[in-house]
């Protein structure tokens, strides 16, 4: 296990979430591969696939529980080869104007500061060739954004833009680091699209290509191609 490739994925709490699906193929694709829950609560069915699995309750509203994922990934495997970031909380139900700020907070805190938190906490265990991507939306995109996805998309954004400002700094340590957008599945956010197994296959044909002069950019996980900010 020491030479093999540590993946740490996140949001991987229900059996169609993108996060657990993603787990799954990583594992299938020779990782070892961590990944984390909020709380038993939610703890997926295991199967024969998990077996290179390893799960770690995580919330990443709190950094004392972020401290103990570091703890659990450093003491046991001592490295980190790549973060996925799918952690998430659905759209606010009322609009921006009027919904409650506890709810506003916890959307910033689920998708943008716990993915910061996150971030710090691995970048210990990362080293050059190491690759941290974001999952993000397309409404996160400013150039698109409307009053769709209240709560949501602010987060989302912001979450891209701490994206931007981490490129810069992790250059000089050969991380590449960036958002991605994975394409529409079902999920407590969105009733449409192709399954979250589809979509974890398309992000991860997107990681496995993904080259250093990437990092910093919002991407399709489908087609490749940018996505404006």
């Amino acid at each position: 296990m020491y030479n093999q490739k540590v993946a740490v994925v996140t949001g991987a709490s229900r059996e169609n979430s993108l996060g657990l699906n993603l787990a799954r193929v990583l594992c299938q694709l020779g990782y070892f591969v961590v990944a984390t829950y909020r709380t038993d609560r939610y703890l997926p069915s295991l199967t024969e696939t998990d077996l290179g699995v390893m799960f770690i309750t995580l919330d990443v509203r709190q950094q004392n529980s972020v401290e103990d994922l570091l703890k659990q990934v450093r003491d046991l495997l001592y490295r980190c080869d790549l973060l996925v970031y799918c952690c998430g909380v659905p759209a606010l139900r009322e609009p921006i104007c009027s919904a409650p700020i506890d709810a506003v907070v916890e959307q910033l805190e689920v998708h943008a500061v716990g993915f910061l938190r996150v971030v710090q906490a691995m970048l210990p265990l990362m080293n050059k060739g190491g690759v941290i991507v974001n999952i993000s939306s397309t409404a996160a995109s400013l150039a698109n954004m409307g009053a769709d996805a209240p709560g949501y998309a602010p987060a989302k954004t912001l979450s891209n833009a701490i994206v931007r400002q981490l490129a810069p700094s992790l250059r000089d340590r050969g991380i590449t680091i960036c958002s991605v957008h994975p394409g529409v599945f079902p999920s407590r956010i969105g009733k449409v699209g192709s399954p979250a197994s589809i979509a974890a296959h398309r992000v991860a044909n997107r990681i496995l290509s993904l080259g250093f002069e990437q990092s910093g950019t919002f991407l399709d996980a489908v087609s490749g191609e940018p996505i404006p900010w």
